[in-house]
C-alpha cells in the first residue's frame, strides 16, 4: 500500500514538473486597411492542444481543446459604479507609494522572461504634419536598431513613411513563448518584497 502511495505522489510529481515547463505561447496579428480592421490574440498551450483567443474588436472569446471549440462567450461591459469619494477609495484601497519600484521590478523580470520568436510589423503612417511623419519614421528607425542589437533576427519592421496623405495602415504578427516556471520566481520575489508584504498585510488584517 505504502509503495503505491509512493509511486502515486511521484507520478503526481512529474505531471506537475512537466506540465510547468512545457512552453506557452501568445500570438498577436492584426491588420488594418482603410476601414478595415482586425485584432486577435491567442494563448495556446500543451502543444496547441489548448487555445484560449481573443478577438479584441469584437469583444469576444473562445476556447479550442484538441482543435475544437468549446465555448465562444462576450465580453461584458463592467457597469458605471456610482463616483466614491476620494477619501473613502483611500481608506479602502491600502496602498504605499514604496510598491512602485517593486512593481516595475516585477514588470521588467516578467517582460525578460519571455522569449521573442517572431515580430513582423509592416506599416504605412502619414499625417498633416509632414514634420510629424519625418519624426516618426526617426523613431521607427531607432527601435529597428535597438531590435537589430538584441539579436531578434527574426523581427522584421517595414515602415513606409506617407508625406502626401494621412494615412494609417498596418500589418502586424508577433509571437512569444514561455513556461511557468519561468514566471514563478519574478512572483515569488514581488509578493516577497517588504512593500507588498506590508500592503497585504494592511488589505487583510486592516491598520
Amino acid at each position: 500500500m505504502a509503495s503505491l502511495i509512493a509511486v502515486i505522489v511521484l507520478l503526481m510529481f512529474l505531471i506537475v514538473f512537466i506540465l510547468i515547463y512545457i512552453p506557452f505561447r501568445i500570438n498577436l496579428s492584426g491588420k488594418k486597411t482603410g476601414e478595415n480592421m482586425k485584432l486577435v490574440m491567442d494563448f495556446s498551450w500543451l502543444f496547441n492542444g489548448a487555445i484560449l483567443r481573443f478577438c479584441i474588436l469584437q469583444k469576444n472569446y473562445s476556447l479550442y481543446l484538441a482543435g475544437k471549440e468549446i465555448l465562444t462567450k462576450r465580453i461584458s461591459e463592467k457597469k458605471k459604479e456610482k463616483k466614491m469619494p476620494l477619501k473613502e477609495k483611500k481608506k479602502q484601497i491600502p496602498f504605499s507609494k514604496d510598491i512602485i519600484k517593486p512593481l516595475l521590478r516585477f514588470v521588467e523580470d516578467l517582460l525578460n522572461s519571455f522569449s521573442i520568436e517572431k515580430l513582423h510589423i509592416k506599416a504605412d503612417v502619414g499625417f498633416k504634419n509632414r514634420a510629424t511623419t519625418g519624426m516618426l519614421a526617426g523613431y521607427v528607425y531607432a527601435i529597428k536598431g535597438v531590435l537589430s542589437n538584441k539579436g531578434l533576427k527574426k523581427s522584421v519592421v517595414l515602415f513606409q513613411p506617407n508625406f502626401n496623405e494621412e494615412q494609417f495602415d498596418f500589418r502586424v504578427y508577433f509571437r512569444a513563448s514561455n513556461r511557468i516556471a519561468n514566471i514563478v520566481p519574478p512572483i515569488i520575489h514581488f509578493v516577497a518584497s517588504k512593500p507588498v508584504r506590508r500592503t497585504i498585510k494592511n488589505r487583510i488584517f486592516g491598520g
